[in-house]
């Protein structure tokens, strides 16, 4: 298990916040060589424009055509959709990177904020 909280200083709208996390996170698993890999997100048209390729949008085509090339690269790599409610632990990461105003990032391991939540979830 990884997990990391990146702090972006910009001013994303949140569809363009979540493919941008989208593509934070399939980079942080290429750098950190996971194979197979499951990013996961609660937001379904994210997950569908990153899915189909869809790059109609010029704000954000960019990320998307550099996310098509690293899934192309990256044979183990799935992207899905979970409801809101399974998503809490990356919820509380980005309140994390908020909160601190920088980067960290985990190898077997974990913050301690999100190990209640860890533990609800039995995922350790």
């Amino acid at each position: 298990m990884a997990s990391c909280c990146q702090f972006l200083d910009a001013a994303f709208d949140s569809h363009v916040a979540e493919i941008m996390a989208i593509f934070k996170g399939i980079l942080f698993c290429k750098d950190c060589g996971l194979n197979p890999c499951v990013l996961e997100s609660d937001k379904m048209v994210a997950v569908e424009r990153v899915l189909n390729n869809n790059l109609r949008n010029a704000s954000f085509g960019t990320i998307l055509s550099e996310i098509a090339d690293l899934r192309s690269q990256f044979m183990g790599l799935k992207v899905s959709v979970i409801p809101s409610s399974a998503n809490c632990v990356a919820q509380r990461l980005a309140k994390l990177a908020l909160d601190t105003l920088k980067n960290s990032f985990w190898m077997e391991g974990f913050p301690e904020c999100i190990r209640g939540l860890l533990e609800a979830d039995k995922v350790f």
